[in-house]
């Protein structure tokens, strides 16, 4: 985790608080600023060719479906599951839900 330099400014002030760098946000980043370039690959399949794009949308479906069934801020999630690259897209859609893996 980075933190922005700005955070050390003035303890006191809300404006120092520390601006978060943990990853969380790349994937949006990567998805705006290079939606069709490979952001994973998946070998045992034959569809495993992930753009940051499609690897957002999943993370995002997957937020909206934890959020449904009344996942929020400072909920646990189990994630058990292989090596599949939908489970990058169910990792970052339970930590966009506010949740964190256990």
């Amino acid at each position: 985790m980075s933190v922005d330099a700005r955070a050390t400014a003035s303890p006191a002030a809300p404006a120092s608080l520390p601006v978060r760098d943990d990853g969380l946000d790349a994937v949006r980043r990567w998805a705006r600023r290079a939606p069709d370039r490979l952001a994973l690959v998946e070998h045992a399949r034959d569809d495993g060719r992930w753009s940051w794009a499609r690897l957002d949308a999943r993370a995002d479906a997957w937020a909206r479906a934890l959020a449904a069934i009344g996942v929020g801020a400072g909920d646990r999630v189990a994630l058990l599951a292989g090596t599949r690259a939908e489970c990058v897209a169910l990792l970052h859609g339970a930590l966009r839900a506010g949740a964190a893996l256990v």
